[in-house]
């Protein structure tokens, strides 16, 4: 499980929108079929987990895709589809004061 946090700023540097995010890494296990991959997830993940039984080993996690491949498919996965809902959001918001101040007549010739 990874966890990162993103957020979106806007032209000059003010915080738009912050999220969480948590990853998480399927063991490579041949006779699973399993291969390793990253799904993104909602941090309310991390209420599900639950101590393992006394006596479980740790599993070999040296075969791990890296951080790097982490972050490629959040940013695939997550960033962009939340980028683009702020997008939409941010447009919506400017139409709406746009059309409010050609209501009022202050829009300037």
């Amino acid at each position: 499980m990874g966890q990162f946090s993103g957020e979106i700023r806007d032209g000059i540097g003010h915080i738009l929108h912050k999220c969480l995010f948590a990853t998480q890494t399927c063991l490579p296990d041949r006779q699973a079929n399993q291969d390793g991959t990253i799904t993104v997830r909602q941090p309310t993940i991390f209420l599900d987990l639950s101590l393992a039984p006394m006596g479980t080993e740790v599993p070999d996690i040296s075969n791990l895709p890296g951080r790097d491949h982490a972050e490629t498919v959040l940013y695939q996965q997550a960033l962009m589809s939340l980028l683009e809902e702020e997008r939409v959001q941010r447009e919506k918001e400017v139409r709406t004061i746009s059309e409010h101040i050609h209501q009022l007549g202050l829009k300037q010739p």
